[in-house]
This record gives structure tokens, sequence and C-alpha cells, in this order.
């Protein structure tokens, strides 16, 4: 079951498919922390 966070990255990442985005990129975008970001996406990666 994805977290809110990983829910918001994903969205985030299938809104603009033809972009590459980094972590930090993505973290300041949802507000959320580097680490926060970091695990979940690592999480998704799974």
């Amino acid at each position: 079951m994805p977290t809110k966070t990983q829910i918001e990255i994903m969205k985030l990442l299938l809104t603009a498919p033809e972009m590459s985005f980094t972590i930090r990129g993505i973290a300041k975008a949802l507000r959320k922390s580097y680490t926060l970001v970091y695990n979940n996406i690592a999480d998704l990666e799974k």
C-alpha cells in the first residue's frame, strides 16, 4: 500500500513524464525533506 508521500511523488512524475526530476527537485516541488523523498522513492523502486 503506497504512502501519502509516495502517491504525491507518483502524481508529480506522471503529470510531466517528458521532464526529468532530481530527488532534490521533487523534494522542493512537494515541500518535503530530501530524506523523506529519497526513502519513499527507494521503496517505490522495489
